[in-house]
């Protein structure tokens, strides 16, 4: 869900937390982490956290994430994952975007590649690219590309596809994008009708929800303001 382990005094180290709440109470609640830190990263200063609630129980988080789970279809110890927003919709760094296993145990299908880095390695019949070649810099009007990012999330969500939003980090450029694309929802008739994580909200409301799936999501200020300014219809 995030960057893997790295012994640099000047990279992030990463919890992934999987929360499993029985069907049986919900006073029951269990915790799997990935990525627990050792005594050799105390000294790193930023640690990013990942969370995941799945109800349900056990059987249920086994059976909708195997390869989380010791023993499972294509588990690996330690392995992180892109941080999942939505159902289908997922965020991570350009590391884990690139991690063959951490694609196709998804099931990604769309990915946006929203960094200056040419890099779509999986593209092909089964994976799909859009690529948003923009830095992450204040004067950087990524605004531009809100209409087009937002449709092909939208569409390919509705398709039964599984679109994975990535920048460098997966902190700024790609949690704009999907901020966007959350704003841009609109109250369906339909409760069956897939719609995303909420309705549409302020900006600050949608921020916050995404830091809640993914402590690092941090959009840059003229990234926020131009969020702000922007209108979806």
């Amino acid at each position: 869900m995030h960057p893997q382990h790295t012994h640099s005094h000047h990279k992030t180290h990463v919890l992934q937390i999987h929360i499993f709440v029985s069907p049986q109470s919900r006073n029951t609640v269990c915790l799997l982490v990935k990525g627990a830190l050792r005594k050799k990263h105390v000294q790193h200063r930023v640690l990013a956290i990942s969370i995941k609630v799945v109800t349900g129980g056990w059987q249920a988080y086994a059976e909708a994430y195997p390869f989380m789970v010791k023993g499972g279809r294509n588990h690996a110890e330690g392995r992180l994952y892109p941080s999942e927003v939505d159902q289908a919709l997922y965020i991570s760094n350009i590391s884990l975007a690139t991690c063959e296993e951490c694609i196709f145990n998804l099931g990604i299908t769309h990915i946006i590649n929203a960094t200056e880095v040419p890099v779509c390695p999986f593209e092909g019949p089964i994976v799909t690219y859009m690529r948003v070649p923009v830095t992450d810099d204040v004067d950087e009007i990524i605004s531009d590309y809100f209409p087009t990012t937002t449709a092909f999330i939208d569409s390919n969500l509705h398709r039964g596809g599984r679109v994975l939003v990535h920048s460098q980090h997966g902190k700024s450029r790609s949690a704009t994008i999907i901020a966007a694309y959350l704003m841009s929802l609109s109250p369906s008739p339909d409760p069956n009708e897939y719609t995303g994580l909420s309705q549409p909200k302020n900006i600050d409301d949608i921020i916050a929800q995404l830091k809640a799936v993914n402590s690092l999501v941090s959009p840059n200020h003229g990234f926020l303001k131009q969020l702000r300014k922007s209108t979806f219809t």
